[in-house]
């Protein structure tokens, strides 16, 4: 589940550097057959499994809550016609096994997108504590 801010936030990185927990690489093609993930030299495409979103306010912050997922099949070949982009994923948690991370996702040390990433089946955001939400927010001085 991703939970992003509907108001944009401006990002110093450097408040929250000490919570870096991992940094992915992808290499994708965005093409006319959809996004294609190059993965240890072979070709995933992703499948997009679109749910509906849901507004809700929390501390007087107004998120959408995202529950689409991608899965990825094998693909063989990339369209002439494609725009390749390398794109970093750093994920910061507060905790190592806090299920609540921050997510950044960047091109050319660029921030594309922001996020926070909930790792739980339970779909049920009231169930869910939320306070590592509020100490991220707060160590960016956005609360």
């Amino acid at each position: 589940m991703k939970l992003y801010l509907t108001r944009n936030l401006k990002i110093d990185e450097i408040l929250i550097l000490k919570y870096k927990f991992k940094v992915s690489k992808l290499n994708l093609y965005y093409t006319d057959d959809g996004i294609i993930e190059v993965v240890r030299d072979k070709l995933k495409k992703y499948i997009i499994n679109d749910e509906p979103t849901e507004r809700i306010k929390y501390n007087n912050n107004n998120f959408i809550i995202d529950n689409s997922y991608f899965t990825k099949e094998d693909h063989y070949q990339i369209s002439n016609y494609n725009i390749f982009i390398n794109k970093s994923i750093i994920e910061y948690k507060l905790r190592q096994r806090s299920i609540i991370s921050f997510v950044i996702e960047k091109q050319d040390n660029e921030i594309l997108d922001y996020y926070f990433k909930i790792n739980t089946k339970d779909k049920n955001i009231d169930a869910i504590d939320k306070k590592d939400i509020d100490t991220f927010l707060s160590l960016l001085n956005f609360s």
